[in-house]
């Protein structure tokens, strides 16, 4: 049923609702990526997003349903060179964002994306980059500006916005 008909909840992964991501985001990188993971590629996302997450440096944020059905993620990071990817330390870094496709159209991708610039403006992070390489449109409507430049590590475009104010 599409979020349109069924209330959903943003906020932070619970330990048992792991597996359940790891599972929607190889469908992600199937359907967006057009990527399938094998299941050695599987397991090792699955330990680095838990190594993330006990460590400290990545953030996840789902938007749940009321029968705690993952209707989509965010996946973000405070630059650190502790992380797999820092290409701009002390600046957050959306790493995924994903909505299925059914739910798609309804907010719910800038709610997350809200969500997540509230926890990077509580850890006093200065701006927000990104990279894409199809959803320009969607990233301008969330107020982020192409910054010209191309990712050297995966081609996307890179997107950027300041955090001056978004609490306030």
């Amino acid at each position: 049923m599409p979020i349109s008909q069924h209330p959903v909840d943003t906020r932070p992964v619970v330990a048992h609702e792991l597996p359940q991501l790891i599972s929607l985001f190889v469908r992600y990188y199937a359907e967006e990526c057009a990527i399938e993971l094998s299941p050695p590629e599987v397991a090792f996302v699955n330990s680095e997003i838990e190594r993330g997450l006990e460590e400290g440096y990545l953030h996840l944020l789902l938007a749940a349903a009321v029968d705690s059905t993952i209707r989509g993620f965010i996946i973000f990071q405070v630059d650190t060179p502790a992380s797999d990817w820092c290409l701009r330390p002390g600046s957050g870094f959306i790493r995924e964002l994903y909505v299925l496709p059914e739910e798609r159209g309804c907010g719910l991708g800038g709610r997350l994306v809200a969500a997540a610039e509230q926890e990077f403006d509580r850890l006093q992070v200065p701006s927000i980059y990104l990279t894409t390489d199809d959803a320009a449109s969607f990233w301008a409507a969330q107020g982020y500006r192409d910054s010209g430049l191309t990712c050297r590590r995966n081609g996307g475009r890179i997107f950027e916005k300041d955090l001056a104010g978004v609490s306030g």
